[in-house]
């Protein structure tokens, strides 16, 4: 879910990364091959921000 990303951290399955714009970066090093460059990894950034909102009730953060 993308929703309210930028709220809902820590990131990825296991929690390893706690901002956004470093988990960015590593699914871009994962799928593409290659780091985005700074333009990129902004709109990438802006864009999941835009999608904040309220954080849904049923939604539990994982415990570390």
């Amino acid at each position: 879910m993308l929703r309210s990303i930028a709220d809902t951290k820590p990131y990825f399955q296991d929690g390893s990364v706690s901002e956004l714009r470093e988990a960015i970066q590593v699914m871009a090093d994962v799928k593409l091959g290659s780091r985005l460059n700074q333009n990129e990894a902004d709109a990438i950034e802006s864009f999941l921000k835009a999608l904040s909102g309220d954080v849904p009730r049923n939604y539990r953060q994982p415990s570390l």
